[in-house]
Parts: structure tokens; C-alpha cells; sequence
């Protein structure tokens, strides 16, 4: 996606940027540029179908799939709907028109497609299901297992619980599952933060071993020396938040709300003046490379590089 807004920024275009790691203060602002004819063009993850109602004429697919946190995936019909949706919101165009670039009769189809009416509802443990499990046990591990093994009545979803057992399984007989309650272990496995990031969790088990230790929280690691840096000392700061307000530090939060809405003030403004994309390149022979590319050798190198060891196998 910032390929596409760096490309279009160096021919002169002026753009708006929607994702959905981005701050929303700095969503708001981005929004409102494009709002007030400050920038002609949006460009945006399936992030833009959240509702968001701007005077967008033209919806254009780039790409038919999505990175979901565990996979790439095709877009599903509904995702279609709810981002071609985007196109004439305000009233100010009569139609709202789509594009798509790949497959466009597929993907024509997705749209056209009926919606399948619901079938049933989500389920998760409440606070009296923990209260009743721990009349007989104190060990969440044993909880999660008999989670799994639970079978939700008909026309319900069972959630898969899946964030709080990876946090769950880094302190996992540790002093802090020891000194904890239950419920209160429980609280903190449920904090809502991007548990993907593996800084953001190594830095959550940080702030649980000082509460068990009685020290203090350890503060947010911040960086500012690019845009990916910034948004991961967002979200750092985001989860300090977290742990201070469910501690009732409040007044202490004050500082930190400030510094976070500075933070997203930069991300802001480097998206404004313009997306830098460092160029990736095959570590062999420099040759240029998609980012969406995985590996870091080109596959011209790698293969070179499997017949150089059979060679030396075959001797």
C-alpha cells in the first residue's frame, strides 16, 4: 500500500493514507484532508470498508486478497460490499462506481452476490464461568484446554480464544501465573493490543513481572527514526496505557496520552510530506525486489545456490 501512495506522490498527487495500524487521531486527520480537497486520491487496506463515510466517486481494487494475521486469503463477498460501498456515500455523487484491477469478473459476481442471512451469535467465557472454574482449579492452562474442548450449542460460535493462550503460554508456571489471581491473570491476558507484534508481548510480560516484583512499570520503548518505528511507539505507549489504567494510575496517564497524540501528530506529518519506501534488493546480486516478496535472496540466486550443493553432494 505505500508503495502505491509513494508512487503516486512522486507524480506529483497529493494523497491520503488508511490503514489499519494507524493511529486514529492520525486516521482523522488523514480523512480530513481528503475532506477539504487537500488531497485528491485515498489509499487504503480493506481498513476504508469500516464504516467510514467520506466523498469518494471511484472505489478501484488493486489487489483481491488480504493478509488476515494468519494467511492471505481472497476477500470474501460481504468485504467486497463493504468497501466498494465507500463510492457515494455523501450524496454528492449520484453513483458510485468500482473498479477492479485483477479478475474483474470475479469479482463482479462477489458483488452481486446474495448475503447469507446470520446464523447464530459468538460465544466467550464470562466472568462467572472463570468465578465457577476456579471453585476447582487455579490453573488457566487446564481452563483453556476444557475451552477447546467445549462444545457450543447449535447456532453459536465458539471464540477460539487464540491471543490470550499465546500471551498465556509465556507465563505459564511462572511467578506471575504464582502471585496472580485468576481473575485478575485472566485481565491482563485480555488486554486488548496487537498481540502479532512479538516487541509489544515481550514488553507486556515486562510490566507483569514488575507488578508481581513491586517495581515499577518499566516505560514504553519509543523510537522516531521512521514510520514504522512511530507506529510501534504507538502502540507501546498504547499498552503502558492499558496496564496504568487498570491499575488506576490515571493521573500518570495523562503524561503518556500527551506524548501518544504527538507521536501520532509525526506519523501524520510524515505521511503528509510524503512516503520514503526503501528499495529491497536480492542480498546476492542487488537485484531489485517486490516487498511483498519473502525471501531475501531472488529466485535466480537461490536456485544457483541449490545447484552449487547438489554439485558438491553429487562429488
Amino acid at each position: 500500500m505505500l508503495e502505491t501512495a509513494s508512487e503516486l506522490q512522486r507524480t506529483g498527487r497529493q494523497v491520503s493514507m488508511i490503514y489499519g495500524s494507524m493511529p486514529p487521531e492520525t486516521r482523522k486527520k488523514q480523512m480530513q484532508r481528503f475532506i477539504n480537497g487537500e488531497t485528491t486520491v485515498i489509499v487504503a487496506t480493506d481498513a476504508i470498508g469500516m464504516g467510514l463515510n467520506l466523498p469518494i466517486r471511484r472505489i478501484v481494487f488493486l489487489e483481491n486478497d488480504k493478509f488476515d494475521g494468519t494467511r492471505r486469503r481472497w476477500l470474501t463477498s460481504q468485504e467486497v460490499k463493504q468497501i466498494a460501498g465507500r463510492a457515494g456515500r455523501r450524496g454528492i455523487y449520484n453513483i458510485g462506481k468500482v473498479a477492479f484491477v485483477h479478475n474483474p469478473k470475479s469479482m463482479a459476481r462477489l458483488l452481486d452476490q446474495e448475503d447469507q442471512p446470520l446464523q447464530g451469535f459468538a460465544i466467550a467465557p464470562t466472568t462467572g464461568v472463570l468465578e465457577r472454574f476456579q471453585k476447582y482449579s487455579r490453573k488457566l492452562g487446564l481452563f483453556f484446554y476444557l475451552w477447546d474442548q467445549f462444545k457450543s450449542p447449535k447456532g453459536t460460535k465458539k471464540a477460539s480464544l487464540a491471543e490470550e493462550k499465546l500471551l498465556y503460554e509465556m507465563i505459564e508456571d511462572t511467578i506471575i501465573e504464582a502471585k496472580l489471581s485468576m481473575a485478575d491473570l485472566y485481565g491482563f491476558l485480555h488486554l486488548p493490543f496487537s498481540t502479532n507484534e512479538p516487541t509489544l508481548r515481550a514488553q507486556w510480560k515486562q510490566k507483569l513481572e514488575a507488578i508481581v516484583d513491586v517495581e515499577d512499570l518499566p516505560d514504553p520503548l519509543i523510537k522516531d527514526s521512521g514510520l514504522e518505528e512511530l507506529e510501534l511507539s504507538y502502540k507501546s505507549i498504547g499498552l503502558h496505557l492499558l496496564f496504568l489504567y487498570k491499575l488506576g494510575r490515571n493521573t500518570e496517564a495523562h503524561y503518556w496520552e500527551r506524548l501518544r497524540e504527538e507521536i501520532s501528530d509525526k506519523i501524520h506529518e510524515q505521511l503528509k510530506s510524503g512516503v520514503q519506501i526503501t528499495k529491497k534488493v536480492c542480498k546476492v546480486c542487488g537485484k531489485n525486489l517486490s516487498h511483498k516478496f519473502k525471501f531475501q535472496i531472488c529466485n535466480e540466486c537461490h536456485f544457483e545456490r541449490q545447484e552449487r550443493k547438489e554439485k558438491k553432494k553429487s562429488r
